[in-house]
């Protein structure tokens, strides 16, 4: 059990760490008001080394600390490479449709361009600068090689379900 001088000293420890972590990131979050901004500047902060792959994607989810430095991976990409290489799919010149736009679609758009995609197009519910809409892809993006689903739609309990209608695509 431990003594309460020890669980004093442990609550000040803490509490001083939190202070000086406040301070330390006073000047770099001055005037970022954007919360996935200051996560990210927070996040760089400890963690001094990203893998090239999740600088891109913009993500980390796996953290490793080696000779006192914390390095930051993104080991989803990887997987992703690996599935669509065993799947016996080649991206290589082709035009690759991915449905969503949350984190994995980051992830499928970066590993589709390591595998030497040359049309890459985001597909959402709504229309942005950076996206095309599901009528626009049945529209313009009928002739896809290759559609890549990262939204929930097909995830258990509803695995037969699809956020397109495969039949509207000529391939």
């Amino acid at each position: 059990m431990k003594s309460t001088r020890t669980s004093c000293r442990a609550f000040f420890k803490n509490a001083i760490f939190r202070a000086y972590a406040q301070q330390r990131f006073y000047d770099k979050l001055a005037g970022v008001t954007e919360p996935e901004r200051k996560r990210k500047i927070i996040g760089e902060e400890f963690i001094r080394v990203f893998e090239e792959e999740a600088k891109k994607i913009g993500a980390v989810n796996t953290i490793v600390k080696k000779e006192g430095k914390l390095f930051g991976f993104n080991t989803d990409f990887f997987g992703m490479r690996a599935l669509i290489k065993s799947a016996g799919l080649d991206l290589e010149n082709k035009t690759v449709l991915i449905l969503g736009t949350g984190g994995t679609s980051k992830t499928a758009v970066e590993v589709s361009k390591s595998l030497g995609a040359t049309e890459i197009v985001k597909v959402s519910r709504k229309k942005s600068s950076d996206t095309a809409t599901y009528d626009e892809a049945y529209e313009k993006y009928s002739g896809a090689d290759v559609i890549i689903n990262t939204t929930p739609v097909g995830m258990f309990p509803n695995a037969d379900k699809t956020p397109v209608d495969i039949k509207k695509f000529k391939k």
